[in-house]
C-alpha cells in the first residue's frame, strides 16, 4: 500500500466513524469534536481533550484546504471554529438549573471540553462515548477528569488560532483572545465562574444591620460581592507561566507583546526549563519532559529566550520522526518551521513506516498522520 492510498484509507474511516461532522451554526451536540480512539471489538469511542482534538481537526482542515482547495474541504473550518462557541455557551448551559444562571453573563473564554450526549450514537455508529461530559451524566465518572478548559487546552488550541486569524479570520482571532484574556483577567487562574456564583448564592449572607444595608437592597449587595472562587480541579494554575498568556493576548489584539517584568521572568524561566530542567541529565533522573507549552506561546506570540525556537522545533521534531515514539510537536512543525529545516526523507519514513487503515480492535485517531501526510504532499 502506498503512502497516499494508506491516508485515503485512514481518511475515510476517520470522516466516518471518529467525527461526525456538521457544517451548520445551529450544531447537535457531539459534532465536529473528533474522537481521540475507538474501540472497535466493544464499539466504544473515547473523546478524551476534546478540544486539543479539535485543534488538530483545525489543523488537518487548513492544510487541506492549502493542497485541495476550499471545494474539497471535508468540513468548513468556519463551523469548526463555531464549536469552540458552542462550548463556550455549553459551560453556562449545564448549569442552567441553578438559581440566578441565567441572569448571569455567559463568560467568554470559559468552556467545556465536550458535549456528547449520553447512549449509543447514531451518527457515528458507535454504541457508546466514554466523555467529560459521561462523567457529568454519572457513567464512567473519572474524579480526576475535569470537563472543564484548563491551561494545557488553551495552549494547544492558542498556534492554530493564531495562524488562522493571521489568514484573515474574524472568528478564531476572537477565540484566541478572549480564551487567553478569561486567563490573564482572572489572575492568571482559570476559575468555573457559573460554580462560584452557585457557591456565593448559598453561602453569602448580607449584613442585618439595616442601617448600612436595606433589607430591599440586600440582592444586589449579594450580586455586587460576587467573586471568582471555584477554580477548576485540573489545570487551573500556571503563574509562572503568565508572560506567555499575556504575550498571547497582545498578539490576538494584533500587537508586539509587551516587555513588562512579567515577560521577562517568563522568558528566563523558558531559558532554565529549555537549557537545564528538560535536558537528558534530568530526563534520565525522571523528570517529565513538558516542552509543549512553551513551544505553544512561542509559536503563537514568538515569546522565547532568543530568536532560535523555530530551529529547536524542527531539530526536536526531526529527531522524534527517527526516535519511533511519540512525535515532538507535530502541529507546531507544520505552522512555524521553515521548510528547510525539516528532514523530508524522515517524515517519508515516518509516513511510510505509519500503520495501514484498520477497524479491528483498538484504533487511535488517525488524525496526526493525516495532516503531516497532507504537510509533506504540499511541500514535497
Amino acid at each position: 500500500m502506498t503512502i497516499e492510498d494508506k491516508y485515503l484509507g485512514w481518511k475515510d474511516l476517520f470522516f466516518d466513524r471518529f467525527v461526525h461532522c456538521y457544517d451548520d451554526i445551529d450544531q447537535p451536540p457531539g459534532s465536529n469534536i473528533p474522537l481521540a480512539k475507538i474501540n472497535f471489538d466493544n464499539n466504544t469511542g473515547y473523546v478524551e481533550d476534546g478540544t486539543i482534538n479539535i485543534a488538530e481537526l483545525l489543523q488537518y482542515l487548513r492544510i487541506h484546504n492549502k493542497v485541495y482547495g476550499h471545494d474539497y474541504n471535508p468540513l468548513e473550518i468556519f463551523f469548526v471554529l463555531q464549536t469552540l462557541e458552542r462550548l463556550v455557551e455549553g459551560a453556562k448551559e449545564i448549569f442552567k438549573d441553578q438559581p440566578g444562571v441565567q441572569d448571569m453573563p455567559t463568560y467568554k473564554g470559559f468552556f467545556i471540553r465536550d458535549d456528547f450526549s449520553r447512549g449509543k450514537d447514531y451518527a457515528l455508529d458507535l454504541d457508546k462515548i466514554v466523555s467529560g461530559m459521561g462523567g457529568w451524566y454519572g457513567e464512567d465518572e473519572d474524579p480526576c477528569y475535569s470537563m472543564f478548559v484548563s491551561q494545557d487546552q488553551i495552549w494547544n488550541l492558542n498556534p492554530i488560532l493564531k495562524v488562522l486569524a493571521d489568514e484573515g479570520s474574524p472568528l478564531a482571532k476572537k477565540l484566541g483572545y478572549e480564551i487567553n484574556s478569561y486567563v490573564s483577567d482572572n489572575g492568571y487562574t482559570i476559575y468555573n465562574p457559573y460554580l462560584s456564583w452557585i457557591n456565593h448564592y448559598y453561602h453569602y449572607c448580607p449584613t442585618f444591620n439595616e442601617d448600612k444595608l436595606k433589607p430591599w437592597d440586600r440582592v444586589e449587595d449579594r450580586k455586587n460581592k460576587f467573586k471568582m472562587t471555584d477554580k477548576v480541579k485540573r489545570g487551573a494554575n500556571n503563574w509562572y507561566y503568565s508572560g506567555g498568556t499575556i504575550s498571547c493576548v497582545d498578539n490576538f489584539m494584533g500587537k508586539r507583546y509587551r516587555k513588562n517584568l512579567r515577560t521577562f521572568i517568563y522568558r528566563g524561566i523558558v531559558f532554565f526549563l529549555d537549557r537545564i530542567w528538560h535536558t537528558p541529565l534530568f530526563e534520565k533522573m525522571g523528570v517529565k519532559m513538558k516542552y509543549n507549552a512553551y513551544y505553544c506561546y512561542a509559536a503563537t506570540s514568538g515569546i522565547w529566550y532568543n530568536k532560535g525556537f523555530k530551529k529547536r522545533l524542527a531539530k526536536r521534531f526531526n529527531e522524534s520522526l527517527r526516535g519511533g515514539g511519540d512525535l515532538f510537536g507535530a502541529n507546531l512543525a507544520c505552522m512555524v518551521c521553515d521548510r528547510r529545516d525539516i528532514d523530508w526523507e524522515a517524515l517519508r519514513l515516518w509516513l511510510d513506516k505509519y500503520d495501514e487503515p484498520t477497524d479491528k480492535g483498538m484504533v487511535n485517531s488517525p488524525i496526526q498522520f493525516m495532516y503531516l501526510y497532507l504537510y509533506y504532499a504540499f511541500n514535497k
